[in-house]
């Protein structure tokens, strides 16, 4: 199976250039994506009927205060970490995790669960404001990094990365900036419950492009070997 998708990529590459032309191009489709998606909320919100707290359409996935064992091997089980999701677009970073748990760990010290796809992350502690959105179920997140979860996520998204300095703006100080999770719930959401559905493809699409920038970056990982 794996030689079969390095051979489609090499038939790809010699049409179009380089696996590394392949990759950013791919990663500017996807940065498009995004630019839209952004688009349609703003459109969305136009259209709205009324403004809600957050506390009032989101649950959230908080496994912070406790730190879990961590594996001494790696796992099929990734921490999601702020550095994960501090990048410049919605995806979050598995490729680059470091943290792994056991299978015992992954079912026994998360309170609240794990991620699903649809939740949106943000990060609380330290570099704080940091979005992302989740496409993979059973992901694992656990210090600095919450997730909201909401049949309005797409909306969400968007919200939040428009509305970073009110994120920002939610520091209580202290040794290091830090948002307290009530604080955030507090903030209005212009709720439109009317919005045009193929910013959820939009979505999806963003998703496909960067499993593909994935698979094309172990198959330069494979090739320098």
């Amino acid at each position: 199976m794996i030689k079969t998708i390095i051979i489609l990529y090499i038939v790809i590459v010699d049409t179009i250039g380089s696996i590394d032309d392949l990759i950013e191009k791919y990663e500017e489709i996807t940065n498009q994506l995004e630019t839209l998606i952004l688009l349609k909320y703003k459109q969305a919100i136009t259209k709205v009927h009324k403004t809600v707290k957050l506390k009032d359409i989101v649950e959230v996935i908080d496994n912070r205060g406790k730190t879990p064992q961590l594996s001494k091997i790696k796992t099929s089980h990734p921490i999601i970490e702020v550095a994960h999701i501090a990048k410049n677009n919605m995806i979050v970073d598995i490729e680059n995790c470091s943290k792994y748990v056991s299978d015992e760990v992954y079912l026994s010290s998360f309170r609240a669960g794990h991620l699903k796809s649809g939740d949106v992350l943000i990060s609380t502690v330290g570099t704080i404001g940091e979005v992302g959105f989740n496409f993979e179920d059973g992901l694992s997140i656990a210090q600095n990094v919450v997730a909201l979860r909401s049949k309005y996520s797409y909306l969400l998204y968007p919200y939040l990365i428009l509305n970073k300095n009110e994120l920002l703006n939610l520091n209580i100080g202290g040794v290091q900036p830090s948002i307290k999770i009530p604080h955030l719930l507090n903030l209005d959401f212009p709720l439109s419950e009317k919005y045009d559905s193929s910013i959820e493809f939009l979505y999806s699409q963003i998703n496909t492009f960067s499993q593909k920038i994935i698979q094309l970056k172990k198959i330069l990982i494979i090739n320098s070997k």
